[in-house]
């Protein structure tokens, strides 16, 4: 808990010190793109998944496979920002 406490302190000392917290920055608008794709992904692979332990019922832990599913949704985000921002940088240069 202190270490997220901590992170986010400095986080946010990063982002006044660099602006990158302002509506109108292009850092924001990476990640809100980022997060509304991301989000989407969420929700289906969710209902996804959950189905398939309906239809499906194994042994397998179900808390492995949430644990999964945030990992992949992790991983979905970071590479949609990089592509956005691929792109981005790429317009404007």
């Amino acid at each position: 808990m202190s270490v997220s406490i901590g992170t986010m302190i400095f986080r946010r000392r990063t982002e006044r010190r660099e602006l990158t917290a302002r509506p109108d920055s292009l850092e924001r608008h990476l990640a809100v793109e980022a997060q509304s794709k991301t989000f989407l992904d969420m929700v289906l692979l969710t209902v996804i998944t959950g189905c398939l332990f309906i239809i499906f019922p194994t042994q397998t832990n179900p808390a492995w496979v949430l644990i999964g599913l945030a990992v992949v949704l992790i991983v979905d985000f970071w590479v949609r920002h990089a592509v956005i921002r691929k792109a981005a940088t790429r317009a404007t240069a």
